[in-house]
């Protein structure tokens, strides 16, 4: 009898070490409120997470090496939306973050990365499809940086950094519109093609009363 409640107390305990070897760590934070001293790190991937301002969440979890704030608010302003955020091999501080739309410009954060890493961003996009790399624009210590030379955007519209350090901002521009295709090259691009051959016209003619000037 002793051996028999031996074998399935230690079958218990062997399930109970598998169920908490596979399954992923999860810490979470509710209702919480953070300086610019409170760095949010994530050990599995050598990388943290800070703001330059003051702030608040309802809720901060970090799940599968990334940190999501429910209900983000920095600096005391009105709530902001929700961030989930992820740093690899790179250290990030968060300057600013916006979810409203401001002049055609709608979601957007700038931060500072130090270390040559990896950063993926779901900034909360309001829209139920699929955005475009054209509405987005990732700057990095000033210049625009080309989508597929350092960054990438996920068919989720999740933005994903690499390599990038020091002054780096992402904005999409909410009032992009995609044009529908006709399948037709020239009828797509009718008004480019009537354009350059306008000014390719003035051009021609210029040249022409400049050398008729001359002779």
């Amino acid at each position: 009898m002793i051996v028999a409640n031996r074998t399935a107390v230690s079958g218990l305990v062997a399930i109970v070490v598998l169920v908490l070897l596979f399954t992923p760590a999860i810490h979470a934070q509710t209702g919480g409120s953070f300086t610019p001293v409170d760095t949010f790190n994530i050990p599995e991937l050598h990388g943290s997470i800070c703001f330059n301002v003051n702030g608040s969440y309802s809720s901060a979890t970090l799940e599968n090496g990334t940190w999501t704030f429910a209900n983000l608010c920095l600096n005391n302003t009105r709530v902001i939306g929700t961030l989930k955020v992820s740093a690899e091999n790179s250290n990030i501080t968060v300057f600013t973050y916006r979810t409203s739309n401001v002049l055609g410009r709608g979601e957007s954060i700038r931060y500072y990365a130090v270390g040559e890493g990896k950063q993926t961003f779901d900034l909360d996009v309001n829209s139920s499809r699929q955005t475009h790399t054209d509405e987005w624009l990732v700057t990095n210590k000033g210049y625009a940086v080309a989508a597929g030379s350092g960054w990438q955007l996920l068919p989720n519209n999740v933005v994903v950094v690499n390599g990038l350090t020091g002054n780096v901002t992402i904005t999409r521009y909410s009032n992009y519109v995609i044009p529908p295709s006709s399948g037709d090259i020239f009828l797509d691009h009718s008004v480019a093609i009537y354009t350059a051959t306008v000014l390719l016209v003035i051009v021609i003619v210029g040249l022409s009363v400049k050398f008729k000037v001359r002779g």
